[in-house]
């Protein structure tokens, strides 16, 4: 007499859980092109129009 279907050993395969964790791996971390994009130096000047639109709302015009 053979064994039920259900009474066969599971076999585990790591390979899944490992698939699994690789992909929750890769997306917790940025990108190194994000990464490279962040660190790029800022544009010299970005801040003085809104310095200079602050500077005329209160009424410095000079």
């Amino acid at each position: 007499m053979q064994k039920h279907i259900t009474d066969q050993p599971r076999h585990r395969t790591y390979v899944s859980r490992a698939k699994a964790f690789l992909t929750f791996e890769r997306q917790s971390t940025r990108h190194p092109s994000y990464t490279a994009l962040h660190r790029q130096p800022k544009v010299a000047g970005s801040g003085t129009k809104a310095r200079q639109f602050a500077r005329i709302e209160r009424g410095i015009l000079a």
